[in-house]
């Protein structure tokens, strides 16, 4: 459940990124923009043909069904700096999205 939410929440930014509202500031992606599936916690897993065209990755848990015939156009990233990095700019998004959504400061 909290890897659906996570990927929930990426879309949001996604969403909320490439909107261009006056007065409206985008939250910083950080190295979680190079991601366009993430999870901090919990497991990536596949269960069809996919292309997936960027990275992928997870800080706790296992990434399987993504070998072939399903195509990554990018890297697959698993508890290493990368994905360390990903999670705390996860963060840091999340908190400026629910910020801006609720005028806090």
């Amino acid at each position: 459940m909290k890897a659906r939410f996570e990927i929930f929440v990426i879309i949001l930014l996604t969403i909320f990124t490439g909107m261009s509202t006056t007065g409206a500031q985008s939250p910083e992606l950080g190295s979680i923009a190079n991601f366009v599936l993430f999870t901090s916690e919990g497991a990536l897993v596949n269960t069809g043909i996919s292309h997936v065209n960027g990275d992928i990755g997870t800080d706790v848990g296992a990434i399987t069904g993504f070998g072939p015939p399903t195509v990554v156009y990018g890297n697959i990233e698993s508890s290493n700096a990368a994905t360390m990095q990903a999670k705390i700019d996860l963060q840091v998004a999340y908190q400026q999205l629910f910020n801006t959504c609720f005028n806090l400061h």
